[in-house]
């Protein structure tokens, strides 16, 4: 799987995923504002581009979304400054984050990790990636189904911002080139459908 920008091909890399990164979606949860940024990862194989259809595994019956801004890195980082963290900073897309939430939820009452629930094969469709020289922020996000506004979110809205996650993130990981990270936000969770068609908007404000 790659990406192109600026003519040049970036395959992707893990995912690390920012969980709660948003007030309202705390609240929504029931859960306390986090005192630092929940994190958790999607293998590179949950990655597919816009268009691909997605199938709910045999084994989950709820299959939830939730539109996202991705952020691409062009160079590996560990310990990064502010300023380190911005100027990796190559491309920004447009994705989803696909949860099967009953996995999830019978996988918190075990104590267990979240694996399956969150990377399972196509688990995080993607667009095309634009060139960070082409993006002003901030940006917004609206997820439409079947051309019903289902979500809608600016990156101002965030708890923390883009760099600041960066910066905390190769704090705990060699952040390899051309990582691939889905900054979590939403507004309301809904089930997924069958058939149903998710288009998802990003546009600078």
């Amino acid at each position: 799987m790659e990406w192109h920008i600026d003519g040049n091909a970036l395959p992707v890399g893990t995912i690390y995923c920012i969980g709660r990164n948003y007030a309202a979606h705390a609240a929504e949860m029931g859960t306390p504002v986090p005192t630092e940024p929940l994190v958790f990862l999607k293998p590179a194989s949950a990655v597919v581009p816009s268009g691909t259809t997605v199938f709910c595994p045999p084994f989950s019956r709820q299959l939830e979304y939730e539109g996202e801004i991705v952020v691409i890195l062009g160079k590996p980082l560990f310990c990064a400054t502010f300023a380190e963290a911005e100027a990796a900073i190559v491309g920004y897309a447009a994705g989803i984050d696909l949860t099967l939430r009953d996995v999830q939820a019978g996988a918190k009452r075990s104590g267990q990790p979240w694996a399956v629930a969150k990377g399972f094969y196509r688990s995080a469709p993607v667009s095309p990636v634009v060139a960070a020289s082409a993006v002003q922020l901030p940006l917004e996000i609206h997820l439409l189904v079947n051309g019903e506004s289902r979500q809608k979110g600016s990156t101002e809205q965030m708890i923390w911002q883009i760099p600041q996650l960066v910066v905390y993130l190769s704090k705990i990981f060699l952040i390899m080139i051309l990582l691939l990270m889905i900054i979590s936000k939403f507004i309301k969770l809904y089930i997924v459908i069958e058939r149903n068609k998710l288009l998802i908007k990003m546009q600078m404000e």
